[in-house]
């Protein structure tokens, strides 16, 4: 019989959590609280390749990331953050298997950093130190839903007829390993203020997206390159960064098609690896 601490909804027992964070006394703290809530011992996620197989391999899951704040001894929170959005592309992607497998949860000191945390693509944030209420909560929470994308089907079925079933798997699997690296290029360019940059990244989703048949997103792309050409550095910075998400859902979409899925010359776990290994080339 559970005790009265078990975690209510999702089934504790039945979802695996990663913890992905330098601060081992944290670590044991969380492996105490879920032995209370009568999960699994928690998987040590070492870096952005362990937490790329972690996602792949791990449903349903939770994958806490510690995030440290500004000032915090032989830190860096911005890079804290900054890895919250490769990991929320292949978080994204395995959505894209099975809806609601992985949610991603920043566990944060500062309060401040929960809105941006979310922004990066973090589902939760869970504050620390951790309490058994909060993890609870959070362990209990309704399984992540992918908001609407861009994907049309009428779309798609043009470029099977085009590139064929196992060809247009091979295309989306390219776009899928690329996220991370787009996501990166778009991090180096905000940090360093090159609005040029950014410009291109914006132009270069634009041709995807209306190979992919997203001609409002598309037309999204274009005005934030305008914007970039015109010299707007902060609205160009946000917008790119929700250019990137509603272009990982979109890809996600895609893949996430049957006759993809039937197709496909290698598995979901696989695509999810090769996205994780660009991620891992992030990190270092």
């Amino acid at each position: 019989m559970p005790n009265a601490d078990s975690a209510s909804g999702p089934d504790a027992t039945a979802l695996r959590v990663g913890l992905l964070m330098s601060d081992a006394v944290t670590r044991q703290l969380l492996g105490l609280l879920l032995q209370r809530l009568e999960a699994a011992p928690p998987v040590i996620v070492e870096d952005l390749d362990a937490a790329g197989r972690f996602i792949a391999e791990a449903t349903p899951a939770l994958l806490i990331v510690g995030i440290d704040p500004p000032g915090h001894p032989d830190v860096d929170a911005d890079a804290d953050v900054a890895r919250l959005a490769p990991l929320a592309t292949l978080a994204a992607v395995g959505r894209a298997q099975a809806p609601g497998a992985i949610r991603l949860v920043a566990l944060i000191r500062d309060p401040a950093d929960d809105e941006r945390c979310r922004a990066a693509g973090a589902d939760a944030t869970l504050p620390h130190p951790p309490r058994l209420a909060t993890l609870r909560a959070v362990m209990a929470a309704s399984p992540t839903v992918e908001p609407p994308t861009d994907f049309d089907p009428g779309a798609l079925h043009d470029l099977q007829r085009l590139y064929g079933d196992a060809g247009l798997a091979e295309v989306v699997g390219a776009l899928i390993a690329d996220l991370p690296v787009q996501q990166a290029r778009a991090d180096a360019a905000i940090a360093a203020g090159n609005l040029a940059a950014l410009g291109r990244i914006a132009h270069a989703l634009r041709g995807t997206s209306l190979q992919l048949g997203a001609d409002a997103l598309a037309a999204r792309c274009a005005e934030v390159e305008a914007q970039a050409s015109a010299g707007d550095r902060t609205r160009t910075s946000a917008d790119v960064r929700g250019l990137l998400a509603r272009h990982a859902r979109l890809v996600a979409a895609v893949w996430r098609h049957g006759a993809i899925l039937a197709a496909a010359p290698t598995t979901a776990a696989a695509s999810a690896a090769a996205a994780s290994a660009a991620a891992g080339d992030i990190g270092r």
